[in-house]
C-alpha cells in the first residue's frame, strides 16, 4: 500500500492498495499487543471518577474539529433519540482518522458513549490511556481476552450506551465507497438482541478549499428476523446494513483522495 501525491495540487491526491483489508494509516505503535492482564472493569473508582471529565473534553474537541476542520453536519441525527433510555449499535464507515473517534461524542449523551477500538490506540502518547475512560473497549489480541471483551460489551448495553463499531476495520480516509463489513463485528446486537443504526459519512466539494464537506447520515433501526439461526441473522443484518450503507454513499460527490487497485 502506498500513496502517491501529485505536482499538480489542484489533482487528487491516490492511494493505491492491493486488497481491501490493508492498513493505509499506519500508527507508530501500530504492533502494539494488549497487555494479557488488561481490565475491562468500569466498575473501579477512577473510572467513575475520570469518566465523565473524559467525555466532556472528547466533547468539546469534537465539536471543534467538527467545524472548523470537518465541516460536518449530521443528517437523521434525531432518529437515535428515542432510544436513549436503552442501549444499541451503532455501524459506521472508517474514513476519518481522527473524527470516527471524537465526532461520536456530538450524536449521544457525553456518558451514553461506547465504541469498539483497535489496540494499538491505546498506546497513543497520553490520549491512548483516556480512550476507556471515553467509552472505549479495545479488542483483544488473545483468545484468553476474548471472554472479558465480549462481557465488556454486552456491560455497555446493559448501561443503555450507544455501541460504535467499524465493521471495516482499517481506516481508509475519505474513501467514498462501503468496503465489506466484516460478519463477526454483528455477533454483538443479534446476541443481545438489540436496536441496529447504522452511520454513513459522505463527502461534497466546498467552494473554497480542497478538503470536502462532510456529511454523516443516520438510518435506522436496521430490522431482521429474530427467528432465524444465530449465524443467519447475522449474515442478515450484516448484509442490509451493507446495503444501506451503500446506498448512502452514493450521495458522495467529490473524491478527495482517489483509491486505486493493484491488479498483479
Amino acid at each position: 500500500m502506498f500513496t502517491s501525491p501529485s505536482k499538480d495540487k489542484k489533482k487528487t491526491q491516490t492511494t493505491f492498495y492491493h486488497k481491501f483489508d490493508e492498513d493505509v494509516v499506519q500508527l507508530k505503535h501500530q504492533d502494539y499487543q494488549l497487555p494479557l492482564n488488561y481490565n475491562y472493569d468500569t466498575k473501579r473508582w477512577s473510572y467513575k471518577l475520570l469518566a465523565p471529565v473524559v467525555s466532556l473534553l472528547a466533547w468539546i474537541l469534537g465539536w471543534f474539529y467538527a467545524k472548523f476542520f470537518l465541516h460536518l453536519s449530521f443528517k437523521n441525527q434525531k432518529i437515535l433519540k428515542p432510544y436513549r433510555k436503552t442501549g444499541y449499535f451503532v455501524y459506521g464507515n472508517h474514513t476519518l482518522p481522527e473524527g470516527d473517534g471524537f465526532t461520536i461524542f456530538l450524536l449521544v449523551p457525553l456518558t451514553k458513549v461506547a465504541a469498539i477500538v483497535a489496540p494499538e490506540n491505546l498506546a497513543i502518547p497520553i490520549l491512548g490511556k483516556l480512550l476507556p475512560y471515553g467509552g472505549a473497549v479495545p479488542i483483544p489480541n488473545s483468545r484468553k481476552q476474548i471472554l472479558a471483551f465480549n462481557q465488556a460489551v454486552d456491560a455497555k448495553i446493559a448501561q443503555k450506551k450507544a455501541m460504535f463499531i467499524y465493521p471495516e476495520a482499517h481506516v481508509w480516509p475519505y474513501y467514498q465507497k462501503i468496503r465489506p463489513l466484516s460478519l463477526s463485528s454483528f455477533h454483538y446486537p443479534v446476541e443481545t438482541q438489540s436496536p441496529v443504526f447504522c452511520k454513513t459519512t459522505t463527502f461534497q466539494k466546498r467552494k473554497f478549499s480542497k478538503k470536502p464537506k462532510v456529511t454523516v447520515y443516520l438510518d435506522g433501526p436496521i430490522t431482521w428476523n429474530h427467528q432465524h439461526s444465530r449465524m443467519a441473522q447475522e449474515r442478515e443484518l450484516r448484509d442490509k446494513v451493507q446495503k444501506q450503507m451503500e446506498r448512502r454513499s452514493q450521495l458522495s460527490t467529490y473524491e478527495y483522495i482517489k483509491y486505486q487497485k493493484i491488479i498483479d
